[in-house]
């Protein structure tokens, strides 16, 4: 609701009438004379739309058709609360170790719209704030270095009004962090590092977390490539290594690798020592 007085003192005869105009259209004729012989025209302007932003509105004084009116002219300036807000970008990949940059794009509120940053339902300070086409579209810029743990996380910007009462509105994207492969070599649940012995099958597990998802595995005994050989019991599949019945020979130390965009990974080692009944030494 916008309240606007126009008044005219009453210096000339016959009284004059005073009105108020938008456009060509009439607004308000009920006009009155004050004791002080002001004649006055109140307006209450209601159910203001974002249409009404900046339009003019004239108080027109006159007394006759022989006289130029005399104007005022009103311009409405109206609190409008944001319309919409969007994190960009929304699907493009941050890496581990390098700086990212979102950015918080808020439309229609004038005047500007109160933008904040929340990471995990968390706010988050550090932000640079830009103001363009005279408060109608607000910028808010979040800079950030992303580690491994924030893949899959959700970053939200709110907008909301500095003057007006409302629940802000908010956008949330996930973040798709790149990092290269984390390894872990563990030994199958069937087997105990301890009771592992000559004829047994062992298995490897290659433990692998990586975004984007790995293009290659290798595995290692000692520092010997290893590849599928039936001859000698070994089976690679992947992520897995098998080795059929073991003896002295499978015994070292094993490690596996894993390679994607971001670069290359590698577990820790562990070490094999078979039981063997009747080891021996040949001279």
């Amino acid at each position: 609701m916008e309240n606007s007085t126009c008044k005219e003192e009453k210096k000339s005869e016959p009284q004059p009438s005073v009105t108020w105009w938008k456009g060509n259209i009439l607004v308000d004729d009920t006009y009155n004379i004050t004791p002080q012989e002001v004649v006055r025209n109140e307006v209450v302007l209601t159910d203001l739309q974002r249409s009404d932003l900046l339009v003019e509105i004239t108080c027109q004084a006159s007394n006759t058709n022989l006289t130029k009116p005399r104007i005022g002219v009103v311009m409405l300036d109206l609190n409008l609360r944001p319309l919409e807000v969007k994190v960009m970008p929304r699907r493009r990949p941050v890496s581990v170790g390098w700086i990212a940059q979102l950015t918080c794009e808020a439309r229609g509120a004038r005047p500007q719209a109160v933008l904040t940053w929340w990471r995990e339902g968390k706010e988050v300070e550090g932000t640079t704030e830009t103001v363009l086409e005279d408060g109608n579209l607000t910028m808010s810029t979040y800079a950030f270095t992303p580690r491994s743990e924030d893949n899959g996380k959700s970053v939200t910007c709110k907008a909301s009004h500095a003057t007006l009462e409302m629940e802000p509105i908010s956008d949330t994207i996930s973040l798709n962090v790149h990092y290269a492969p984390q390894l872990r070599l563990a030994l199958g649940t069937s087997n105990q590092h301890s009771a592992i012995k000559e004829g047994n099958d062992v298995y490897f597990e290659c433990n692998i977390k990586a975004n984007p998802a790995v293009t290659e595995v290798t595995w290692y005994s000692d520092d010997e490539q290893l590849a599928t050989n039936l001859s000698r019991g070994i089976l690679v599949n992947n992520q897995s290594l098998i080795l059929q019945k073991v003896g002295r020979e499978n015994r070292g130390m094993y490690r596996c690798q894993a390679t994607n965009s971001e670069g290359e990974g590698e577990s820790d080692v562990v070490k094999l020592d078979i039981q063997c009944k009747y080891c021996f030494i040949k001279v």
